[in-house]
């Protein structure tokens, strides 16, 4: 299974509570950096992309360009195939009847 996206954004906020500042951070990381490949993550964690990338997608964003719905689809149905997690089918259906409306 090919990864849909190479490149995740990791961003958050700092507080420094000496001067009472929050600064934001944002660090890129490549897919190669997390060291296992995603079809070879735990199921939950393939469930937990396969929604944030979903989101983005319904959203319109910028993040989801690239994202090809039927093999983020295929991604949830089989995590939802190791899981036996109704929620997790329920997932893989709504992206592939998304899929078939754009």
């Amino acid at each position: 299974m090919a990864c849909l996206i190479s490149e995740l954004v990791i961003g958050g906020i700092a507080y420094d509570p000496d001067t009472r500042e929050a600064s934001e951070r944002v660090t890129t990381v490549t897919v190669s950096d997390l060291g296992t490949p995603l079809a070879e993550a735990s199921p939950r964690l393939r469930v937990s992309y396969a929604a944030a990338y979903f989101a983005e997608f319904l959203r319109h964003s910028p993040y989801a360009e690239d994202v090809n719905l039927t093999a983020l689809a295929a991604i949830a149905d089989r995590a939802a195939a190791e899981t036996g997690d109704p929620a997790v089918a329920d997932l893989a259906d709504t992206i592939r009847r998304a899929s078939r409306l754009t």
